[in-house]
């Protein structure tokens, strides 16, 4: 297989994260007062544009394979008096949802999932009711049920008390959630880590509220430089409240050249990728990525703190294992994450098949393994259009590495 340094310059698109929370905060403001700048095509921000049409016209809402999508949108259809029908994948449906139906049960509403050939949540609904004390929210799956009812909390005709559970996973989106509901003029009455108020009659501020590039993307393209090439990322932010910003230390510290000068993220190839050990607990989403650099380093890498990783798109932890075994390195599976024992050792021209399941982030996570010359036939490639469709084009384009990426089943 013929390789090529990889090289990028330019700007990524807007985190998507950040975007579907501005999208249905807007949708909460007066009309044309929110201006939102920055976009992305990827699915999960043009299945929430649609979605929140779709709600506006008493549509059902497709939700595709998007977690956030589904789990945001039917707190805000649970708002508004009637039946609300929202269906996706049958992988969608197959991550825990429980945690959403006890939820807008505890918010007085009727909701339940029918699991066919075509899964739906079925809403019947006359708004949300207060309840008796703090509604206590569980976070031990996911942070996307607390973020949910938080971002749906504006001109409640109540006061909301909310009691997070101790037990989190992904605790920093949460976090992220609280500070943009802020930003556009939440007032929130913050009791301890646990609790807060979120007053009643309350409107998202009219202004311009940018979305700055998506840090998940950032990593892969920042990734694809350190193994083997050169990256310049334009308009970087010199801070971030995407929990996924850390990776610029990680690079650092794994012996990756990294400069951050007039917003501008330089990285360059590492002389020799240094071992790691990171507790993933607030950037699970880094793990893929960040997995195979290690498994390419010198030296044992511990990956930790991540055990939500088996309830994403598809189980993280073992196809992320498939992964690096297909690379020729011994890891070892642990509850929340993975011990991998990396070294530089060239890889063998034997050519490996390896499928994603469905998963855009193993499809990132196999393109650094192909840039570092591992010899690979990657199956369902367009799997990353849920959140960087751009992907393969920056890959390719800007690689020239020969390969094969098959998009047959």
């Amino acid at each position: 297989m013929s390789l090529k340094e990889f090289y990028y310059k330019g700007t990524l698109p807007a985190s998507k994260s950040i975007l579907n929370r501005l999208l249905l905060m807007a949708s909460y403001a007066e009309p044309n007062t929110v201006q939102i700048e920055g976009d992305s095509a990827c699915d999960d921000v043009q299945l929430m544009k649609a979605g929140i049409l779709s709600l506006a016209q008493q549509k059902p809402i497709h939700c595709g394979f998007a977690g956030a999508v589904l789990r945001f949108l039917a707190l805000k259809a649970a708002r508004i008096p009637g039946r609300h029908i929202l269906y996706g994948h049958k992988r969608l449906f197959e991550r825990p949802q429980q945690p959403l139906l006890d939820n807008l049960q505890k918010l007085g509403v009727r909701a339940m999932i029918k699991y066919a050939t075509q899964p739906k949540l079925i809403i019947d609904s006359e708004g949300w009711k207060p309840s008796r004390g703090a509604l206590v929210v569980d976070r031990s799956i996911s942070s996307q049920f607390a973020s949910g009812i938080v971002l749906n909390a504006w001109g409640l005709p109540f006061d909301l008390s909310l009691r997070f559970s101790s037990e989190s996973v992904s605790p920093s989106y949460l976090e992220l959630s609280l500070a943009l509901v802020k930003t556009l003029g939440m007032k929130i009455q913050r009791d301890s880590e646990e609790e807060i108020i979120i007053p009643a009659l309350q409107k998202p501020a009219a202004g311009t509220y940018r979305a700055e590039s998506d840090m998940s993307s950032a990593f892969a393209v920042a990734a694809l430089a350190a193994v083997n090439g050169r990256a310049l990322v334009e308009h970087f932010p010199e801070k971030s409240l995407q929990p996924d910003y850390v990776f610029v230390d990680l690079l650092k510290k794994m012996g990756a050249n990294v400069s951050l000068h007039k917003s501008v993220l330089e990285v360059e190839k590492a002389e020799h990728l240094k071992h790691i050990n990171c507790n993933l607990r607030n950037a699970p989403d880094l793990f893929p990525v960040l997995a195979v650099l290690c498994a390419l380093a010198d030296g044992v890498s511990v990956l930790s703190g991540a055990p939500h990783l088996t309830h994403k798109e598809s189980n993280r932890i073992l196809k992320v294992m498939d992964l690096i075994q297909l690379m020729g390195r011994e890891v070892e599976e642990r509850a929340d994450g993975l011990l991998i024992h990396g070294n530089s050792t060239p890889f063998s021209a034997e050519k490996k098949m390896y499928n994603p399941d469905g998963d855009h982030r193993l499809a990132m996570a196999a393109a650094v393994a192909m840039q570092a010359g591992l010899n690979l036939e990657l199956k369902t490639p367009e799997v990353v259009n849920k959140s960087f469709p751009e992907f393969w084009e920056i890959f390719l384009c800007h690689s020239e590495l020969v390969r094969r990426i098959s998009s047959d089943d």
